[in-house]
């Protein structure tokens, strides 16, 4: 269940220069949705913007229980629950768009002493882009 929770925040905690427009603002858009939704608690809207392997393997991870289960779970952690309204104002620093795959830099104020940077991969899924994993 921990192990769970945990690769449920290693992706919200994921989420520009670089990339050109379209791309870049693709990629700000599917980030700022996941965000959004999750924050809200709107766990379907969240699940949409993974890639499909992603879903896949949290799911695998959880057991088989669905992705909204999962999101919805690590919501009800009160961590997650705190950290979740900060994504809210989540920013992109930097976009690297390298064919069908890239990585955004995250910067999340109010989370630490700090705020939090971190990368997100995404990937092109039919021509969107969608969210890969969390990287480390």
């Amino acid at each position: 269940m921990t192990r769970v929770c945990a690769v449920a925040a290693a992706l919200v905690v994921l989420a520009g220069c670089g990339g050109g427009a379209p791309n870049a603002e693709q990629i700000k858009k599917v980030i700022g949705t996941y965000y959004q939704a999750f924050a809200d608690g709107d766990s379907a809207t969240a699940c949409d913007q993974l890639a499909k392997d992603t879903v896949k393997n949290l799911e695998k991870q959880a057991k088989g229980r669905s992705c909204t289960d999962v999101l919805n779970e690590a919501l009800h952690q009160p961590d997650y629950a705190a950290v979740a309204q900060k994504l809210k104002n989540a920013k992109v620093s930097k976009i690297t768009v390298l064919d069908d795959k890239a990585t955004a830099q995250i910067d999340v104020a109010g989370v630490g002493r700090s705020g939090v940077r971190t990368a997100v991969a995404l990937k092109k899924e039919g021509g969107s882009w969608k969210i890969a994993t969390a990287l480390r």
